[in-house]
């Protein structure tokens, strides 16, 4: 066997010739091809491919997959439609050091407004709440007015601190937000863009958590995954972020609806 750290031997170079001939060949074939398509189009613009029986190739995009829907069986844990407030929203007007509120539910809509003295993450959690092991969550959610930037979504596995936050943005983001035992946020679960968040109209998010997989959906369709079993079967709320001091901004939230397994 050939040393590989060696010169190569003369048998070797017996094809040095064959091979340079190759690559003249090659070369001619991909000039003549080039030009080909070169000229498919005619002084004036026009596409001659097809004429020259030329095949244009044109690029692919991988489709987004459909989200599931609820699962064949499953039942309403909870419906918060907001004809009413049979849940018991802290509606009301607040005041303190982060900001300016007023909840109210109207319309059958949970409608915030906010005006922050500081950069703000702001829950909303009903009094009366379910915590299934296994569910399918859906929140239909509206940036009235505001930055571009803010954030607005569901609260989820929320056991006092200890919580996960699905939110999206009017510029395309989305991202998935944890905290830990004490509160403290932890690196983002999932973050990416979606070309599907209806900007200035309802949105439709959904939540599917089976074992420790966690499926989201931005209006029909899927946009990643998180599998984790850091998170004990917890409450449900919405939120919303705002960054920066005297920002404004009106959410409107409905239609959070938990399903769950039959018992």
């Amino acid at each position: 066997m050939e040393n590989p750290n060696e010169p190569s031997s003369w048998a070797t170079k017996d094809f040095t010739l064959p091979l340079l001939l190759s690559g003249v060949v090659s070369t001619v074939v991909c000039v003549v091809l080039c030009g080909a398509l070169y000229l498919s189009r005619d002084y004036l613009g026009n596409d001659l491919a097809p004429k020259l029986g030329l095949v244009e190739l044109t690029p692919t995009s991988t489709p987004v997959p459909a989200c599931p829907g609820v699962p064949t069986g499953w039942e309403e844990a909870a419906n918060h439609n907001f004809n009413n407030n049979k849940y018991f929203w802290p509606v009301g007007h607040n005041s303190d050091s982060y900001a300016d509120t007023s909840l109210k539910i109207e319309d059958g809509l949970l409608r915030l407004n906010i005006k922050t003295h500081q950069g703000v993450y702001y829950p909303l959690i009903p009094s009366t709440n379910r915590a299934p092991k296994t569910f399918y969550a859906t929140l239909r959610a509206r940036k009235v007015s505001g930055s571009q930037d803010a954030e607005y979504g569901i609260i989820f596995r929320r056991v006092r601190q200890k919580f996960m936050y699905f939110a999206i943005q009017d510029s395309g983001r989305f991202n998935v937000y944890s905290t830990n035992s004490e509160g403290e946020w932890t690196p983002s679960l999932l973050d990416g863009y979606s070309e599907n968040i209806n900007v200035g109209e309802s949105n439709n998010l959904v939540i599917f958590q089976q074992d420790n997989r966690y499926l989201f959906c931005i209006n029909q369709y899927v946009v990643g995954e998180v599998d984790s079993a850091d998170y004990p079967p917890g409450f449900f709320g919405v939120a919303v972020d705002l960054d920066n001091g005297n920002d404004e901004a009106v959410f409107e939230f409905d239609d959070l609806v938990i399903y769950s397994p039959p018992d």
